[in-house]
């Protein structure tokens, strides 16, 4: 298979050369590694155009005339890529050598399944190791690792969508239906849900990515409850709340085009919907939470549709 790296940037100069290297360091080395710079003004483009003229794969840089923000730019250098798998790359972390080479051999050998992701340890910002991953300060539990590995994984990703583009990989076809990515979603959630509904996707549990937590990350991660809240409030700024009916609609139109059995998912999406309506509308008046809050659990859609108590505690005290 030939394997593409979608890879973006901005302003990255500070720990782009090491991820470079390590694609370089790779057992089974990329076919192309597609870069869309969206305005960097350090040396981010200097450092690519030099790792051009001497790594031994083909390598795509294009610079953005206007900044496009994370997901139209991954939306962009997804859909230049020429190969039959496709993993997305951050700029600032760094692969484990066998990343690649476990992802063609898993794919190679399971063809129902679209998308793959993998746990991924922590690193600080100067690139030492933590004993953390993601995975782990997510939870995210080996019961949970089955029901994504199982035909329930669309059901689960609208629940509690962890996906993260760092550490997917997905094959070629899988855009055909995927893009153009929804502005109202980023590019690693959507992926994972389209994918989860047109066929198999699969956790897989080794680490295969040293991922570097720093001040300047769109997402990062969190452990413990004071940074989760520090994370929750920095991450939901007003658009979160006010993107969840377009998020509900775009999911709807995803099934109704896709899903020849529609009926299958009617009461699934009905309450998906209701509930996106219903969070959103008590934070556009927040009067309103004193009736949508009871509502929303007393008919449970905060345990089938959202994080439980966790989603309660979020309504009230953002």
């Amino acid at each position: 298979m030939k394997i593409s790296v979608a890879l973006c940037t901005y302003n990255g100069e500070r720990y782009l050369l090491e991820q470079l290297h390590s694609f370089i360091n790779q057992t089974l080395q990329p076919y192309e590694i597609v870069v869309c710079d969206d305005g960097s003004t350090d040396k981010t483009l200097d450092i690519l155009h030099n790792f051009s003229k001497h790594a031994p794969f083909i390598v795509k840089i294009v610079s953005n005339e206007n900044n496009l923000g994370v997901a139209k730019n991954f939306n962009k250098a997804i859909s230049l890529c020429k190969g039959d798998l496709i993993l997305p790359s951050d700029q600032d972390d760094i692969w484990d050598k066998t990343k690649i080479s476990v992802f063609n051999r898993y794919f190679s050998e399971n063809e129902d399944v679209l998308l793959m992701f993998s746990d991924m340890c922590i690193m600080t910002d100067s690139g030492c190791i933590t004993n953390r991953t993601i995975w782990g300060d997510l939870y995210f539990s080996r019961r949970m690792q089955n029901v994504i590995n199982s035909k329930n994984a669309f059901s689960y990703l609208l629940k509690r969508n962890l996906m993260n583009g760092a550490a997917m990989g997905f094959r070629s076809s899988l855009i055909l239906k995927a893009l153009p990515i929804p502005d109202c979603f980023m590019h690693d959630e959507w992926l994972g849900l389209v994918a989860s509904l047109l066929g198999d996707i699969y956790a897989c549990p080794q680490p295969l990515v040293h991922y570097r937590q720093h001040g300047k990350q769109e997402v990062g991660s969190a452990s413990g409850y004071s940074e989760r809240l520090k994370q929750a409030k920095r991450l939901m700024r007003s658009h979160y709340f006010k993107d969840k009916p377009a998020r509900a609609d775009a999911v709807c139109n995803l099934v109704s085009e896709n899903v020849p059995d529609k009926l299958k998912y009617l009461k699934l999406l009905s309450g998906f919907q209701c509930h996106e309506y219903n969070v959103f509308s008590m934070h556009e008046k927040a009067v309103r939470k004193s009736y949508l809050i009871p509502l929303e659990l007393l008919s449970g859609r905060y345990f089938k549709y959202d994080n439980g108590i966790s989603s309660i505690i979020r309504d009230v005290l953002l």
